[in-house]
């Protein structure tokens, strides 16, 4: 039950992706364990080492990205200070989680 991700978000992520692996030049914010656990709690009964570092690097690009655009939500609010309604007033313009958010 999740809303429409939007193309044009994919795509631009698949070209960052392109450019750079965040994994080879930063170093990871996200364990892996949690994520192996997303994939498992999924209904995954085995999951690539790959796989889980693939979906941690996408989650921790969306996570950026998200935060970038938040930090510019509470500017333009004349605000300091990121609140969970500039997270999710983000979250609703590019529309890329759950319902239940």
């Amino acid at each position: 039950m999740f809303l429409d991700l939007g193309r044009n978000y994919f795509v631009e992520l698949k070209n960052r992706f392109k450019a750079l692996s965040w994994s080879s030049l930063v170093m990871p914010e996200i364990p892996l364990a949690p994520v192996d656990r997303i994939f498992k709690k999924a209904g995954a009964e085995r999951v690539g080492e790959d796989a889980v570092q693939a979906l941690r690097d996408i989650l921790e690009s969306i996570a950026y990205d998200l935060a970038n655009r938040s930090i510019e939500m509470s500017k333009h609010a004349n605000r300091k200070t990121i609140t969970a309604e500039d997270v999710r007033a983000v979250v609703r313009i590019i529309r890329c989680v759950p319902l239940s958010v």
